[in-house]
């Protein structure tokens, strides 16, 4: 949040304001380094002992070893420090570059397989992440020959409808991936195809569309246009999570990331605005 109000606004003096006697720019330091990481590889990660929290669509499941999403995380957050110590010359720059260097040669080489989606974690749910995978594009960690193999990937994903419903909802991951019979990751804490253990979530729909939209933008609009009709014309849509092979079922009405996220990146698609009308339930025309 710092860093977004450092780009938005211009103005950055406020990281170096005390709060309770500390600088702000020395609370987020401490906050980057607060993680239980480990030092060879700059990655975040989990054990049995001392169980982390992988990161907050996965906060009800249990994963041990190196984790990807949260390292992805601090790969980025790692640029977003070196930017605000270079405004406040405070000499801690370079620190973060290099730090940044080191996860991303690290995330590359501890969770992608080469088939297009990053795996999520390197012990107990080692299963390739599909929303983590999204989240990677968004933030631009893959590049060249790799950044072309994971869209492909995800175009088929949207293609063949794996991992993601035909309203645009998406899954952790693909369905025929889910660890076992009886549950979707190895350890959660829900009834598979239930929230977080195989529920589709709404959120992610903005990720799918920015990253379809990187490679063809034909898939891109078919998806968005696909999630605002079920939008449109169901009450209380969209919602956080739902699942239509367990009789539709869903929860968190009107989510405000389920919102947002997919109008960020549907307006970015330049050839959505020719599509047709679409209707509100009421049968009130609304131009997209």
């Amino acid at each position: 949040m710092a860093y977004q109000y450092v780009i938005q606004s211009g103005e950055h003096q406020f990281l170096a304001q005390k709060f309770n006697g500390q600088p702000l720019f020395h609370r987020l330091q401490r906050a980057f380094r607060a993680f239980n990481i480990d030092a060879s590889t700059g990655l975040c990660a989990s054990d049995e002992k001392l169980h982390t929290i992988d990161w907050g669509v996965c906060d009800n499941v249990r994963k041990s070893g190196l984790l990807f999403a949260p390292s992805l995380l601090r790969w980025r957050a790692a640029g977003q420090l070196a930017e605000m110590a270079d405004l406040l010359a405070d000499g801690s720059a370079g620190e973060y570059r290099l730090e940044q260097e080191k996860i991303r040669a690290s995330l590359m080489n501890y969770f992608y397989d080469g088939s297009g989606l990053f795996l999520s974690a390197t012990g107990v749910g080692r299963q390739h992440d599909l929303i983590a995978t999204l989240l990677s594009v968004s933030h631009g960690l893959a590049a060249d020959e790799e950044l072309s193999r994971t869209l492909h990937a995800l175009k088929g994903c949207w293609h063949d409808r794996r991992g993601v419903d035909d309203d645009g909802y998406v899954r952790c991951f693909p369905e025929d991936e889910d660890f076992s019979t009886t549950s979707a990751w190895q350890d959660a804490g829900h009834a598979t195809g239930e929230y977080q253990n195989g529920g589709y979530w709404a959120y992610a729909a903005g990720f799918f569309i920015h990253a379809l939209s990187l490679i063809d933008e034909t898939p891109a609009v078919d998806y968005a246009s696909r999630f605002i009709r079920h939008t449109l014309t169901h009450d209380g849509a969209p919602y956080e999570w739902k699942n239509e092979k367990l009789g539709g079922c869903h929860s968190g009405l009107w989510y405000g990331p389920s919102i947002t996220l997919p109008y960020a990146a549907t307006r970015k698609l330049e050839n959505f605005i020719s599509q047709p009308v679409f209707l509100k339930p009421s049968g009130v025309a609304l131009q997209t």
